[in-house]
């Protein structure tokens, strides 16, 4: 197990000559995951893995005390949990040496979970938002408002597994230049933490100069 070195979050439940077992505590009981490793008998390793909570859809916002988060994003937590658990589940590893890899990917995924879901929190009770699931996916709605020109934009974030390191398809309403608008986002607002953040903070700034 010398190749886990370093890697934190994580409690070493069980490990024997054929089950390691390993629980990750996220930021908030939502993101806990646990990794069932199982050797057969030709050594090859298969992936077992389950959200430690059971998935429920919530669409209020109310923000939750001293996580920084809103119940939605909770909910939107634990749907990602058990995403995660069906990608991993069945995978087949080589070697316990492999097992190092699967574990780096968690942290890395529960890392970006917080991040952004602390981001989603923010902007939600900042711009009056609403974050569900919809048909396509999960979606951020936000509703700007400028009360020295009095107009009011609304945008919409779909919140894809490859936020926020990929270009977000922003649709845009209101009584601004739309295009003129999403010019300026496509030139300026770049992907990486903290995106969705810059690109209101962009849309609020082209709001008070127009």
């Amino acid at each position: 197990m010398q190749s886990l070195e370093g890697v934190h979050s994580w409690n070493l439940k069980e490990i024997s000559e054929s089950r390691i077992c390993i629980c990750f505590e996220g930021y908030v009981e939502q993101l806990n995951i646990s990794l069932d490793f199982i050797v057969s008998d030709s050594e090859s390793i298969s992936v077992r893995a389950h959200g430690m909570l059971p998935f429920n859809t919530v669409d209020s916002a109310v923000y939750i005390s001293g996580s920084q988060l809103t119940t939605n994003v909770l909910s939107f937590f634990g749907f990602k949990i058990n995403q995660l658990a069906n990608t991993l589940n069945g995978r087949i590893l080589d070697d316990k040496s492999d097992i190092s890899s699967v574990v780096q990917e968690v942290e890395s995924f529960l890392c970006r979970m917080e991040i952004i879901g602390k981001e989603i929190s923010r902007l939600q009770l900042r711009h009056s938002g609403r974050f569900q699931l919809t048909e396509r996916g999960h979606e951020l709605s936000l509703s700007i408002f400028n009360r020295f020109c009095g107009t009011k934009i609304y945008v919409h974030f779909p919140i894809t597994d490859a936020y926020p390191f990929a270009i977000i398809d922003v649709d845009i309403e209101g009584d601004v230049d739309i295009d003129t608008l999403g010019l300026q986002l496509a030139k300026n607002a770049h992907p990486g933490y903290g995106y969705l953040t810059r690109t209101c903070d962009m849309i609020a700034v082209f709001q008070g100069s127009n």
